[in-house]
């Protein structure tokens, strides 16, 4: 019986006994609170799209006549195209066209830029050349607009010119203006200015400088203000004057396109400046650089200028000059 006492003593030890305890091993960290765990970084930004390369240029440059303002243009693109450029010069002289554009068609390039009247229609004659043009007015009695030839506004634009006129006069509700025929694109863009201003527009398309006095007389009374563009064709400068003393007389101010103007009454002047030419006509050779054709209208206006006032007649008509006017203004 002890024989046998013995082993199951044992076995029954060894079934009730715990578990050996397991050998220690490393210890697990406690889980971190919020205000140990690490910030997340941001994810890296995109990669930036490389800058499209430049376009070069190969541009043919056409000059009308030695004026100053033609030839301050064709020094600002000159200086300014990346490219080849080559200036020539046709003194006013239509007869030099025959000696000058064999030369262009000659060479490598395929655009032309007409600076004036004269240039703009000789650019024209140049075959698979896109042709783009500038300072020129009545561009629709020369019919230079096509597919392939479009050009900069001479003046610029309606909003730009009225929304300065009504910030020095902002009584200003009426405005008269007086322009020959073939300029739809100007009036119309004239008039959606106008009234986004509260300034109704009376125009009167004349066809000559003695319909452009008739004109004036009869709309006097309705008018408190004259808008002069630079229109040949019905302002000499005789007409000219005689517009302008009448419109003094009659109490009307005048917004005028040559700063020369204000020493003869004008209340302000608004022009082009070169370097804002330059710039838009270089912009319209890029973007249609490799077209068939040049997109866009068929001309582009500047929405920029330089603008002077005449001090003394600002301060007769009891006007304050705004700050951003007082950096231009002009008194004869």
């Amino acid at each position: 019986m002890r024989q046998l006492i013995g082993p199951l003593l044992a076995l029954w030890v060894a079934g009730c006994a715990p578990p050996p305890k397991p050998a220690p091993g490393p210890v697990a960290p406690p889980p971190a609170t919020p205000t140990e765990l690490q910030p997340q970084q941001p994810p890296p930004p995109p990669p930036q799209p490389e800058p499209p390369s430049p376009v070069r240029l190969d541009v043919d440059i056409l000059v009308s006549a030695d004026l100053p303002d033609y030839l301050a243009v064709a020094k600002q693109l000159s200086a300014s195209i990346d490219g080849d450029v080559r200036t020539h010069y046709m003194k006013g002289n239509p007869a030099t066209a025959p000696l000058i554009l064999p030369r262009i068609r000659e060479n490598e390039g395929d655009q032309v830029v007409g600076i004036g009247l004269l240039a703009a229609r000789a650019a024209q004659q140049i075959p698979d050349r896109q042709a783009v043009f500038c300072q020129v007015f009545n561009y629709g009695d020369a019919n230079l607009l096509a597919e392939n030839s479009k050009g900069i506004a001479l003046t610029p634009s309606p909003a730009f010119q009225l929304g300065v006129w009504k910030a020095l006069q902002p009584n200003l509700t009426h405005v008269g203006l007086l322009i020959g025929p073939q300029q739809e694109s100007l009036v119309t863009a004239a008039r959606a200015s106008a009234e986004s201003l509260g300034i109704q527009l009376h125009v009167r398309v004349v066809s000559s400088d003695k319909g452009t006095l008739v004109a004036l007389r009869e709309m006097a009374a309705d008018i408190d203000g004259l808008w002069l563009l630079p229109d040949n064709r019905i302002l000499s400068t005789t007409t000219l004057r005689t517009l302008m003393s009448y419109s003094l007389r009659n109490g009307l101010s005048i917004a005028g396109f040559d700063h020369q103007l204000l020493a003869h009454g004008a209340l302000l002047t608004v022009t082009p400046r070169h370097e804002d030419i330059a710039a838009a006509v270089i912009e319209r050779l890029e973007t249609s650089k490799g077209k068939t054709t040049i997109p866009g209208p068929g001309v582009v206006f500047l929405d920029s200028g330089d603008v002077r006032v005449n001090t003394r007649m600002a301060e007769r008509m009891g006007l304050t000059i705004p700050q951003e006017l007082r950096t231009s203004s002009d008194a004869p």
